[in-house]
């Protein structure tokens, strides 16, 4: 078995294995070959060459990849005994984690070419749509939250509950940029990313990874708490008379930006004991999850109750009186 040999380009690949690219004189072999992500060995016909899965995004890098030769000195193809005059066919099927390989293999194994090529489209298309409207939510937030600092006359307790939403919907969308982008990124085969024999991404840094997706939770619940804090408010004023004063904001940003710390940093911790992937790319998979969205749609129960008893309220007022106050409230 050898050691993941990642390059970036054939030139890099060749230059690293020199003169053993084409073996070393005592029999038949199978060239030395670069296919797009690792450098294969010269290796001899008949035999089996393994090396570690690279640390790219939905690969376990502690799992193998292999690469056949054939008895004639070709690199064998995708099926048995398939060779193949060109680079053959390298099996990373073994490199993928297990929530991704479920993915994958529902989504292409059996099925037509056509097929693969038409769900291919389908997600980059999504992809592509996804990050368009991420952009204009980040121009409108920054535009919005301008608005609110710049015009005084805008400033009240409702404004300021809405800077604090924006502020983490900012983080949030930066953050799915970011990933975004490093995965674009991951994809490129360039010798200018390559820092000794790896992507230099976020995805090929283990403890990064796994910071950047906690950081991205983290902000996700801090959206849910703030909209949970405007329901807070608004029920307040309107249904609770007795709260009508100034909202404790010591309370309001524990809550906000506190709590969230606690709840992230709950499902981090089994993440790190129970995950076997080196990067958290298909969180989603796991149960763990709701101890993240289980808080959020705790959330979102709340600020319904909240709505159904405010409309209450109103449509009571509405019925019990026909004065010029009942026409606001309409």
């Amino acid at each position: 078995m050898a050691a993941s040999i990642l390059f970036g380009n054939a030139e890099k690949c060749f230059e690293h294995l020199g003169r053993e690219a084409f073996g070393k004189g005592d029999g038949l072999y199978c060239n030395g070959t670069f296919d797009s992500i690792l450098c294969w060995p010269a290796t001899k016909a008949g035999e089996v060459v393994r090396q570690k899965c690279p640390r790219l995004r939905g690969l376990d890098p502690n799992r193998l990849s292999e690469r056949r030769c054939g008895l004639d000195g070709y690199w064998l193809g995708k099926y048995q005994n398939e060779t193949s005059n060109t680079n053959g066919w390298t099996n990373y099927t073994g490199c993928y984690i297990p929530e991704v390989w479920d993915v994958y293999s529902k989504m292409f194994v059996d099925k037509p070419e056509a097929t693969k090529l038409a769900l291919k489209s389908i997600a980059y298309g999504t992809r592509t749509m996804e990050i368009v409207g991420l952009t204009i939510s980040l121009v409108s937030l920054l535009i919005s939250s301008f608005v609110f600092l710049y015009f005084r006359s805008l400033k009240c307790h409702r404004t300021r509950i809405h800077k604090n939403l924006f502020g983490a919907m900012i983080i949030q969308v930066v953050i799915r940029l970011l990933l975004y982008i490093d995965q674009f990124v991951s994809q490129q085969e360039s010798q200018y990313l390559m820092v000794d024999g790896r992507l230099s991404v976020i995805t090929s840094i283990p403890s990064l990874c796994k910071t950047v997706y906690s950081l991205l939770e983290y902000s996700k619940t801090v959206c849910f708490m703030w909209m949970f804090l405007e329901g807070f408010y608004l029920h307040n004023m309107i249904v609770v008379s007795v709260f009508s004063g100034n909202p404790n904001y010591k309370l309001y940003y524990l809550l906000g930006w506190g709590s969230p710390i606690v709840s992230t940093g709950v499902w981090a911790t089994v993440m790190i004991f129970y995950s076997e992937s080196s990067c958290w790319l298909s969180y989603y998979f796991f149960p763990y999850i709701w101890i993240m969205d289980g808080q959020r749609l705790a959330v979102i129960v709340i600020n319904l109750t909240f709505l159904f008893n405010i409309m209450r309220i109103l449509i009571t007022k509405l019925r019990e009186s026909h004065t010029n106050e009942a026409e606001t409230l309409r």
